[in-house]
């Protein structure tokens, strides 16, 4: 049995624009679902010479992340990336504007999870929150996106700065295909930089950031007039971001 809890990274996207927040946090979410009993003999274990069965979802099984993902999906399939985003136990609900936020809070709240007989974890709720802590990433910092390149491949690092240390977020990476190798090394270093820009732009788009390169000739990217050609394309893409550059 296989399924994916997702990623941090593709969640992320939808919250652009969002006012008000809530975050939920099941109550020992994976121990809300009992196990069927021809399961229950495989999470058999031994303490003091007496054998114990799990009657409930326990952690560290293997199949455990992504049964718990699946039920999640399951319950609030018809909200998700509309008004809330899951990841495990962590659920958050996302509104524009006040007014609707209730209205949000009671479908997926006192509908969906009260029907699904889910219970949250009250210490753990906020109510009309302007902003949250959800998988890590702190929109609020500027991002730092570090790119190079060499002969054969292109790499990006996305990053920001936290109680003054750099802190990695992301990191991606890919082979060149043939006709990218014959690529001058400007035009290689150029093409790290887009790269690192498109598959990081739901963190990047509509705020600030820094490219850190060791390419000092990039500046001219900024100014760059002529929109023919490949590199013409890609500083017109870099046009529409924020951005500044850093040796």
């Amino acid at each position: 049995f296989n399924f994916s809890v997702g990623s941090p990274d593709s969640i992320s996207k939808f919250t652009g624009g969002t006012e008000v927040f809530f975050p939920i946090d099941l109550a020992s979410g994976y121990w809300q679902i009992e196990l069927e009993e021809e399961s229950k003999e495989k999470t058999a274990f031994i303490v003091d010479d007496n054998l114990y069965e799990w009657n409930r979802l326990a952690f560290g099984l293997t199949n455990a992340p992504g049964t718990f993902q699946r039920l999640m999906n399951s319950v609030l399939r018809r909200v998700i990336g509309k008004i809330c985003l899951v990841y495990l136990d962590d659920i958050i609900i996302f509104s524009s504007i006040i007014e609707e936020h209730f209205t949000n809070l009671k479908t997926v709240v006192f509908s969906l999870l009260e029907n699904a007989h889910l219970k949250m974890k009250m210490s753990k709720c906020e109510f009309l929150a302007q902003s949250v802590s959800y998988l890590g990433h702190d929109f609020s910092k500027e991002f730092l996106i570090y790119t190079d390149a060499s002969n054969y491949g292109l790499g990006a690092v996305l990053s920001h700065m936290k109680d003054g240390k750099d802190q990695p977020i992301a990191y991606a990476s890919r082979n060149l295909n043939k006709g990218e190798i014959m690529y001058s090394t400007i035009e290689k270093e150029a093409a790290a930089v887009v790269f690192g820009i498109k598959r990081f732009r739901h963190y990047l788009q509509d705020q600030p950031f820094v490219i850190v390169s060791d390419h000092r000739p990039f500046q001219w990217m900024q100014n760059f007039k002529d929109e023919t050609g490949r590199l013409g394309r890609w500083a017109i893409l870099l046009s529409y971001m924020k951005f500044s550059f850093q040796y």
